[in-house]
């Protein structure tokens, strides 16, 4: 069993019982999935292949092409043409993918004072832009050195009386630098 989940099986769990008010343990908060996407602005087959290959790195899963929806004049995309790739985790994967970005990814940012926002969707949203936070993708840095951002979305499913409160505390637990976004 990895690391993180077990750490939120027996203590999480039972720090958010105690703290908050729950009348069925389905309320508890929960990692839902973790949406890994990288995106590029123009298609080259290229930057496709890397961008693949870096998300499959990343995280041990294959990547799915995503297309436009829609022709946008701002990024030269036409209806679909492919624009990027996205991957979700789910259950196990996403705690293994937590894990590796408390081990290694957050501890690795050169500016330390970096913070995460939390936003009212109980998810949290951010993008890495320094690439060599990712320990995978530094052995073929010069493959890799073109991916510009790499955009992570993690969404938990928690009730919503404390939402805030509860995703604050979740994320907390697991020691991700976190701070709440007031809109």
């Amino acid at each position: 069993m990895n690391l993180y989940q077990n750490h939120y099986k027996k203590i999480v769990l039972k720090d958010l019982s105690s703290r908050f008010l729950y009348l069925n343990c389905n309320q508890l908060p929960k990692l839902e999935k973790i949406s890994i996407n990288i995106g590029v602005k123009d298609f080259v087959l290229k930057k496709h292949i890397t961008n693949a290959i870096a998300l499959e790195f990343i995280s041990l899963n294959s990547p799915i092409l995503t297309k436009a929806t829609k022709n946008t004049i701002l990024f030269n995309l036409k209806k679909n043409s492919p624009n990027g790739f996205k991957l979700n985790l789910n259950k196990i994967k996403a705690y293994d993918f937590i894990q590796k970005l408390g081990f290694y990814v957050f501890p690795n940012f050169k500016a330390n004072k970096k913070f995460l926002n939390i936003s009212n969707n109980n998810s949290l949203s951010f993008s890495i832009n320094e690439i060599g936070s990712f320990q995978e993708l530094t052995f073929f840095y010069s493959f890799f050195k073109n991916i510009l951002s790499i955009d992570i979305n993690i969404k938990l499913k928690i009730s919503d009386f404390y939402h805030t409160i509860e995703t604050l505390f979740f994320l907390t637990s697991f020691k991700l630098p976190v701070l709440v976004s007031r809109k």
